[in-house]
């Protein structure tokens, strides 16, 4: 994801946004707004479908159902520490009827474009050019198309979820962004560009804090490349070892990020190069992390900047804090939905009153923080 790409994609997740920022006064309360939004960026800016998840949530469904049968905690386990022998096995990591669906959808969508003679500027057409050079088989393209789809759709929907919630909760933060995104439209006589959005410092630390506090992955598992012996101890790691790292229990170590459970966005300011080198790492480091950091971070500003410059959040008072904390280790689960949220119209200040009646309920959150599951829970009577 180059910046020239970066920029042909941000008019299309540009056009997503402005379709979210219409209904999002209408659904907030109601559906996932946030992964409808990020299901329709994948589907635009990945593979050229017009999915419209806001009118039409069975695509996203499909994935979200998709994406809770491979996340199964045992199964997920068993197949990360012993791959050879699931496959041996036979237990697939991902559910039958969700995998047919999109091997479906990816085939009938490479074929309409080879059909078509259509080249785009997307994440399917690298595959397609991929595997016409015979790099990667037709088995090989379906599976990218899928790791793509669940990388993208859990992950950035949470963290949209996730900042939206963090705004709610601290308005001063939520009344500066706002302030930063009006300036910055000024500057540029209301247009919004892809440097509009990029050059707000501001929004760029508070993504990069929720991506702290809430990182898309729990743990990162590498394999050791030469045997290392760990500094000041007579340990050594032997090439070929399984290596776990604990990413939220890092972004959680009061040694490098003093008062970790507050939501602080100036840590990542002009003095962010204080930050220990490799106690960040939402989405990797090195030659093996994340190829889609730059897309993530980019839906994130997007949609933050879309919806924050003409709503204001205010808390559900019905949601109780703090956070509570369980135990045991668990990897990402489906954040809380957006029934938390009161909505105001930032440049009326009116008020949207009518909040539905909501049954007992738990929307819970679960992600590994070393041996510790952080555990919110809004309750809802």
């Amino acid at each position: 994801f180059t910046t020239a790409k970066m920029k042909i994609l941000f008019d299309l997740t540009l056009e997503v946004a402005k379709s979210m920022e219409n209904l999002f006064g209408e659904h907030a309360m109601k559906k996932p707004c946030a992964f409808h939004y990020i299901t329709d960026i994948i589907g635009t800016c990945s593979f050229g479908l017009d999915i419209n998840s806001f009118k039409d949530g069975a695509f996203s469904a499909s994935i979200r159902k998709l994406g809770e049968a491979s996340y199964g905690f045992a199964k997920m386990s068993f197949c990360l520490a012993f791959p050879e022998f699931g496959n041996f096995l036979g237990i697939p990591l991902f559910a039958k009827k969700q995998t047919e669906y999109f091997c479906n959808l990816v085939d009938e969508t490479m074929k309409s474009r080879l059909a078509s003679s259509t080249v785009r500027n997307d994440f399917l057409q690298i595959i397609l050019d991929l595997q016409r050079e015979n790099v990667i088989d037709d088995i090989e393209s379906k599976g990218f198309c899928m790791l793509f789809l669940l990388a993208g759709f859990e992950p950035i929907g949470a963290a949209l979820t996730f900042t939206l919630f963090e705004l709610a909760s601290n308005e001063d933060i939520q009344d500066k962004l706002r302030d930063k995104i009006n300036k910055a439209l000024e500057e540029n006589n209301g247009k919004v560009t892809y440097e509009t959005v990029h050059n707000i410092r501001y929004l760029d630390m508070i993504v990069c804090e929720v991506l702290r506090k809430y990182p898309p992955v729990s743990i990162l598992n590498r394999t050791c490349v030469r045997d290392t012996k760990l500094p000041n101890t007579n340990f050594t790691i032997e090439k070929g070892t399984k290596i776990v790292i604990p990413v939220c229990g890092l972004h959680h170590d009061p040694e490098f990020f003093p008062d970790p459970d507050k939501f602080d966005p100036e840590r990542f300011s002009e003095d962010k190069q204080n930050i220990r080198p490799y106690t960040y790492t939402p989405f990797g480091e090195g030659p093996r992390s994340c190829i889609g950091d730059r897309f993530s971070k980019q839906a994130l500003k997007v949609g933050i900047f879309t919806i924050i410059r003409k709503y204001r959040l205010k808390l559900n008072p019905m949601v109780k804090l703090p956070l509570e904390l369980g135990s045991s280790l668990r990897f990402l689960r489906l954040p809380m939905y957006y029934w938390m949220l009161k909505k105001f119209r930032s440049n009326m200040m009116k008020t949207f009153n009518k909040v539905p009646k909501l049954k007992a309920r738990q929307v819970y959150q679960r992600f590994a923080l070393c041996r510790t599951k952080l555990l919110p829970s809004w309750q809802l009577p």
